[in-house]
């Protein structure tokens, strides 16, 4: 009967009638006697595959019994020899299916990373930065070195360009992205191509006047390249030179001064800040490029009256490497109390909704710049020998800002009125 079922479901007539069938009907479910038939079916052909793949099979215990022999007892080093049993223990023994503790393999780096997902096509600028995040927290920070030698910046600057988006619009608008891949490019010595893009940026604001929302786009690209530059070790010569350039290239442009103004002022402002608070901790810059940035600066501090601006461009006169001058110190403090009623009305004025606890923040801020130029100022002079003007700045600090000297800083008075007296006191013998 099941030889017969086997003919039947072989022949080619019947298959193909069946098989036209099934295009235009889903098949019929089996009754309790065509399963019957199908699972035998099944079964047999399993067993004649296994048989000839590991040979016949042995008498069962039952023949052996009959036959009057004792069938063997089955243990773990002569297991019963039955073609299943021998199949799965040839499973068992295949190194292929050994099953060895998989041990998780070592981390991949982040640029290993970024190339297995350009060779899948799923790279985008937001994983282009996370893993440039990663990489840079691999290296432990910000060391020049190391940034450099890992190519990071080189690897996300082949893919941009072959990719085709560091020539589109909104790669230069992408503020997440930008700042951590110039920071790699300036330290792999690539800053040329960080200035290229800048321009870029800089051209879209020729069409049309820019205004303060739109220049925080076209100038993004150059303040990140200055930022770079001022994050590195070392002197803030670059920093003072690539200034130099982008203003240069805007005059090229025909940007008049205010619309240049609006996209420099807070680069400027940045560069400032770092020259006066990082330059004891860099060594001193080159006198042509603390110049070139210095040329860069408005010649009257009337301009900034009304900003903190002011105060820093005092400061940075004293730390010209050659010819530092402490007459912008001593116009700016002279007139102090004065200036401060500026900048409280000028920052009434662009923020009126500005919370109180802000305002008394850049109040203070405003004070502590003072405080320090004030001390900087009379360190000048008194090694110039203007003893006289190095006590009167120290009595005005002592009469504007009598609560913000705390004890470390009416110290550090103290021993400057100490040196006074010691360099007074030297003129004196001297003359005597």
């Amino acid at each position: 009967m099941l030889r017969s079922s086997q003919n039947l479901l072989s022949s080619v007539t019947i298959r193909s009638a069946f098989g036209g069938l099934g295009k235009l009907h889903h098949p019929l479910p089996l009754n309790n006697r065509e399963a019957q038939m199908l699972l035998g079916l099944l079964n047999s052909t399993f067993r004649r595959h296994l048989e000839a793949e590991h040979g016949a099979a042995p008498p069962s215990s039952a023949a052996q019994r009959s036959a009057g022999v004792a069938p063997p007892i089955p243990t773990a080093s002569l297991p019963e020899q039955h073609y299943a049993d021998r199949h799965f223990q040839s499973m068992l023994t295949n190194p292929l299916f050994q099953n060895h503790q998989v041990r998780p393999s070592a981390t991949p780096l982040p640029m290993d990373l970024f190339e297995r997902i350009i060779a899948r096509g799923g790279m985008s600028f937001d994983t282009a930065r996370i893993l440039l995040v990663a990489e840079k927290r691999r290296l432990r920070g910000d060391l020049d070195p190391k940034v450099a030698k890992s190519g990071a910046g080189l690897t996300v600057l082949k893919w941009l360009t072959s990719s085709g988006n560091a020539h589109g619009h909104e790669f230069l608008r992408d503020k997440r992205l930008l700042p951590v891949l110039v920071d790699f490019l300036v330290a792999e010595n690539m800053e040329e191509v960080a200035w290229t893009w800048a321009k870029r940026a800089f051209d879209n604001a020729i069409h049309s006047p820019p205004t303060t929302a739109e220049a925080g786009f076209d100038s993004f690209l150059f303040r990140m390249l200055i930022r770079a530059e001022r994050a590195r070790y070392g002197s803030l010569d670059k920093a003072f030179r690539w200034f130099e350039v982008g203003t240069q290239y805007l005059k090229e442009k025909g940007f008049s001064d205010g619309d240049r103004d609006i996209l420099l002022a807070s680069t400027q402002l940045d560069v400032l800040f770092s020259a006066v608070h990082t330059h004891s901790r860099r060594p001193a810059p080159t006198e042509a490029a603390f110049e070139s940035f210095l040329h860069t600066l408005p010649g009257h501090l009337d301009r900034y009256k009304k900003s903190v601006c002011g105060v820093l461009i005092a400061h940075f006169h004293l730390l010209h490497p050659t010819k530092p001058s402490a007459a912008p110190a001593l116009a700016v403090l002279q007139r102090w109390s004065q200036i401060l009623a500026e900048c409280a009305e000028d920052l009434h004025e662009q923020q009126p909704d500005l919370l109180r606890g802000t305002a008394i923040r850049y109040k203070h801020q405003i004070e502590q710049h003072a405080i320090e130029l004030g001390f900087e100022t009379t360190r000048l002079l008194l090694k110039e020998d203007r003893t006289r003007e190095a006590q009167m700045v120290m009595e005005m600090l002592r009469e504007h800002f009598p609560s913000q000297l705390g004890e470390n800083s009416r110290r550090e008075l103290e021993g400057t009125a100490a040196e006074s007296s010691s360099i007074d006191m030297l003129n004196a013998i001297s003359f005597a």
